[in-house]
């Protein structure tokens, strides 16, 4: 039996769908899969986010994690990855974040594998250093494998960005970052009733419609710039959700106060993934402002819960995402005019466009976010030439 094993960091509600979809589709085609997990989470992600007990759907292991933290990431160090690869060489290997980590590092020098996959999200709005000599060591790395596996057309331009324009060494095979979908597109009347009384319990005014704004409390969700664009627009009739953690929480809350948004913006906590398809039913635009984001699920979420977008430009997936006045708006979020104009289009929309768009923005999530078809599309290219 044809053996496809698969090196990621931890478990998440969007990564454990994938894998099943996966794993279903390679067993269609004769190849078992496994997925090895350097841990089971991380303390930046919120509590109940991704449920590791019980059958995942697909074979797992999780392996002890003797790593350490560096600048608040996660250097994953899993001596018994290396173990297991070298007790039985997969026919594909496909690794995520070959420099993210030691193991994955390690796993791509050493590792047996009859043909390998880098799996990574880079994008050319952050490319990052691309010289010597962490852009030489990336280089090597991907050197390494036969395919590259990039979640959009950001991801393969910053592939051949990264190589300098010179020939590619390997199959590009695009890998976007999924969801359940049908989780999404429709919830049950009861999940899109608890979002609302969520927002009427926080104090939503019935009458307001609501601009949600899940994102980690951290710089480059770009929350502050955005704060004072909100507090420039005064959306008449809007309320804006801002669902999040992180270490910025108290300077954002103070920002609020200063610009006199207390009517306007909410601050909320984390809530149990299983509460984000009512949350987003019961919104009428998404608002996401990054300075540089990779590739966020929370846009794709939006896209097939049939919301509006207000985004920045910055965000690795923006290209798959929105089309300028068809399912949304965007800006540049270092351009406070411009993005001032942005948002006084999108808060001015009447509901019947809000609605418009918002179905043109399930159109296009079909098109680039459709589970099983993404997956298949990708298995194609990456398993390439049947290998006997």
């Amino acid at each position: 039996m044809l053996r496809f094993e698969v090196i990621h960091n931890i478990p998440s509600p969007y990564r454990l769908h994938m894998f099943r979809v996966m794993a279903r589709d390679l067993t269609a085609r004769g190849v078992t899969m496994r997925v090895h997990f350097m841990a089971q989470s991380h303390s930046d992600r919120p509590k109940g986010w991704a449920t590791v007990d019980g059958d995942l759907g697909f074979a797992s292991v999780f392996h002890q994690d003797r790593g350490f933290r560096l600048g608040g990431r996660a250097l994953h160090w899993n001596p018994s990855v290396l173990t297991a690869l070298r007790a039985e060489r997969p026919d594909w290997l496909l690794v995520g974040g070959p420099w993210d980590s030691v193991t994955a590092g390690l796993v791509t020098m050493v590792s047996p594998r009859r043909r390998g996959i880098a799996w990574f999200e880079s994008n050319t709005q952050t490319p990052g250093r691309l010289g010597f000599p962490l852009g030489n060591f990336k280089r090597m790395l991907l050197r390494r494998y036969q395919v590259f596996a990039v979640p959009g057309q950001d991801g393969v331009a910053y592939t051949k960005l990264l190589f300098g324009g010179g020939e590619l060494t390997g199959t590009m095979a695009v890998l976007p970052n999924i969801i359940d979908e049908t989780v999404f597109k429709a919830p049950l009347p009861a999940a899109i009733l608890a979002g609302r009384q969520f927002f009427r319990a926080i104090g939503v005014p019935a009458e307001n419609r609501v601009a949600f704004w899940p994102a980690r409390l951290v710089e480059a969700k770009g929350i502050q710039p955005m704060l004072r664009v909100l507090a420039a627009v005064a959306p008449k009739g809007w309320s804006v959700v801002l669902l999040g953690e992180g270490p910025l929480r108290e300077q954002i809350v103070a920002t609020i106060a200063e610009l006199g948004l207390g009517d306007i913006v909410r601050v909320v906590p984390y809530l149990d993934y299983a509460a984000m398809p009512g949350l987003y039913h019961a919104s009428s635009l998404f608002l996401l402002a990054s300075m540089h984001d990779p590739n966020p699920l929370s846009i794709v979420e939006a896209m097939h819960s049939g919301l509006p977008l207000l985004v920045s430009r910055r965000i690795g997936n923006f290209a798959e995402a929105l089309q300028e006045g068809a399912n949304g708006w965007a800006f540049d979020p270092t351009d406070a005019e411009a993005a001032i104009l942005q948002a006084k289009k999108a808060f001015a929309a009447e509901p019947e466009r809000l609605s418009q768009m918002g179905g043109r923005s399930r159109i296009l999530a079909r098109k680039s976010w459709d589970s099983e078809a993404t997956v298949a599309r990708f298995l194609d290219l990456a398993l390439g030439p049947k290998l006997e």
